[in-house]
């Protein structure tokens, strides 16, 4: 899996799993050497995903808060 910095990309695929009533099956969350990410796979391909511009996290927590943030984001320019 290719993952990719790109914040753009990251709103635009998770407004579209969300669309589809599948906002969370769009998420990926993973653990590296000591930091967390955030993770919108490509709602088109099964080989690219998309971290947001804001990350790595320190904990599980901040990377789940990412998360939510981002959702109520979408929610709000809705």
């Amino acid at each position: 899996m290719e993952y990719e910095v790109n914040g753009k990309a990251f709103f635009e695929n998770l407004a579209i799993w969300r669309s589809k009533g599948r906002a969370m099956a769009g998420f990926e969350f993973i653990r590296r050497a000591s930091t967390y990410e955030v993770v919108v796979l490509d709602y088109g391909s099964q080989d690219r995903s998309y971290l947001p511009d804001s990350g790595p996290y320190s904990s599980w927590e901040k990377a789940f808060a990412a998360a939510g943030a981002a959702l109520d984001k979408i929610d709000r320019e809705d």
